[in-house]
């Protein structure tokens, strides 16, 4: 009678707990409101040619709601966003919420938290307690012109680059996320330590991957230490004669979506974020494979065996964000010390 008695009170709590869970957010629901939203506006940084086999795909699997999408990169327009959401006025349902503004959002409570495994979200992909779903993975390369440097000559460890042959020869960029997100696997002594020695060997600044990508290319510079892989694809695809090396240690970062807070298509937003965090991310790396995930039979992760990944450094790690900005570039010098 006792075992049959719990096995009661088991049933009991079981439709319970379904009963719970089978809120007004579950995906089912949200799906039939989001079909009487009929459209989701989409901003990111991704190319027109690599965000709209996306969209393509998303509205064959749900037909009924139409995406806008928009191409949004660079400080101004995470500015401008930030003022979009002070003021009310969003623009946007689903935006890629670049790295350096990531805290200033939850700290403004701007992003919706959602329960993502309910759309099937692959877990590495949920980040910061829901709020956000990475669907891409960023890697810092070595990238290089092979009509001037040959494969087998190039730098394939971060230690090469402190050989004083490479002195005034690479490029590093001026904004320093790469070296930041060392940090991660180094921790920031070592990885300023390095900085340093690196600074000696006097790197070219410049602004921009695929800006670089593109000059390098067209034989302006030998090789960029810290250019996007995704760039590198880009300028190789259009004929370009570049090519890269995975590094020793790989700094990489995620693309960072949310759905807004306030946004005018709250559940086409959640249900696309979803399809792109479960199943449309799938797709990337046949469209363009450095920006694919590095894990589910991808071509990265097949590059990505015996390295070390880096992601950038916890809060743990490093407090202030901007000082340790500030101090990579220092020791770079590309700012002066103030001792």
């Amino acid at each position: 009678m006792v075992k049959k008695g719990i096995m009661v009170v088991w049933s009991f709590l079981i439709i319970f707990v379904g009963i719970a869970h089978s809120g007004p957010n579950e995906p089912a629901q949200i799906y039939e409101k989001a079909k009487k939203e009929g459209k989701v506006t989409w901003a990111s940084t991704l190319r027109e040619k690599e965000a709209m086999p996306l969209v393509k795909a998303f509205q064959k699997d749900y037909p009924e709601i139409k995406v806008t999408y928009h191409r949004e990169h660079g400080g101004e327009a995470m500015e401008r966003l930030v003022r979009e959401v002070i003021s009310g006025r969003i623009n946007y349902d689903v935006a890629q919420i670049h790295e350096d503004y990531m805290q200033e959002f939850m700290k403004m409570d701007a992003v919706e938290q959602v329960d993502w495994s309910d759309f099937n979200v692959v877990p590495q992909f949920i980040h910061f307690d829901n709020r956000f779903v990475g669907v891409f993975d960023y890697p810092y390369v070595f990238v290089f012109n092979y009509n001037l440097l040959k494969k087998e000559e190039a730098p394939r460890t971060w230690n090469d680059f402190l050989d004083p042959k490479w002195k005034g020869k690479f490029c590093v960029d001026s904004r320093p996320l790469a070296l930041f997100a060392l940090a991660g696997a180094w921790g920031p002594e070592k990885t300023l330590d390095y900085i340093r020695e690196l600074g000696k060997n006097k790197p070219i600044f410049v602004r921009g991957s695929t800006k670089n990508a593109n000059l390098m290319a067209a034989g302006d510079y030998m090789i960029n230490a810290t250019c996007y892989l995704s760039s590198g694809i880009f300028i190789k695809d259009k004929g370009g004669p570049l090519d890269w090396n995975f590094p020793d240690t790989i700094p990489t970062s995620w693309a960072d979506f949310s759905v807004l807070k306030g946004a005018k298509n709250p559940n086409a937003g959640k249900l696309f974020l979803g399809w792109l965090g479960s199943k449309g991310y799938k797709r990337m790396d046949d469209i363009n494979w450095g920006r694919s995930a590095p894990f589910g039979g991808t071509r990265k992760e097949k590059y990505y065996k015996g390295k070390t990944l880096s992601y950038p450094p916890t809060k743990a790690q490093v407090p202030d964000r901007n000082t340790f900005l500030t101090e990579i570039l220092t020791a770079l010098g590309l700012r002066k010390s103030k001792n």
